[in-house]
C-alpha cells in the first residue's frame, strides 16, 4: 500500500526517481505477501512423510527430533530440529498457531526419538 501511494505521488509531481524505489518497495511487499500464505507443513500420518514447501522428511528416517527455541532474525521462535540417521540435520521454523498440535502428533509418532529441549 506504501508503494501504490509512493507510485501515485511521484508520478503527479514528476520525481521519476521515486518510482523506481516505490517499485522495488512494491516487489518486496508482494514476495513478502506471498510467503506469508504459501506457509503450509502438511503431516501425512499413515506413510510418516511431513511435507514442508520443496522438503519431503520421511519420519521413519530419522534419528531424532528435538522441539528447541532458535533465534531468527530478531525473535526466538520454536523450531523443530531433524536430524536423520545419515547425520543430516534440517531445521522447520514453527511459524504456526496450532504448534502444540503439531508438537503432539509427532511426539505419538516418534515415541523415544522424540525430545523438547528447554
Amino acid at each position: 500500500m506504501i508503494a501504490c501511494y509512493e507510485i501515485f505521488v511521484a508520478f503527479f509531481l514528476k520525481q521519476y526517481y521515486l518510482i523506481l524505489i516505490a517499485l522495488v518497495l512494491f516487489y518486496f511487499g508482494i514476495r513478502q505477501c506471498r510467503n506469508m500464505w504459501a506457509y503450509r507443513i502438511t503431516l501425512d500420518t499413515k506413510e510418516k512423510h511431513l511435507l514442508f514447501q520443496k522438503m519431503d522428511i520421511d519420519l521413519e528416517n530419522l534419528s531424532s527430533l528435538q522441539v528447541r527455541e532458535a533465534k531468527i532474525g530478531r525473535k526466538v521462535i520454536p523450531v523443530l530440529d531433524f536430524i536423520t540417521k545419515d547425520k543430516k540435520q534440517m531445521i522447520l521454523p514453527m511459524y504456526m498457531e496450532r504448534q502444540v498440535f503439531l508438537v503432539r502428533i509427532l511426539q505419538k509418532m516418534l515415541g523415544v526419538r522424540f525430545s523438547i529441549k528447554k
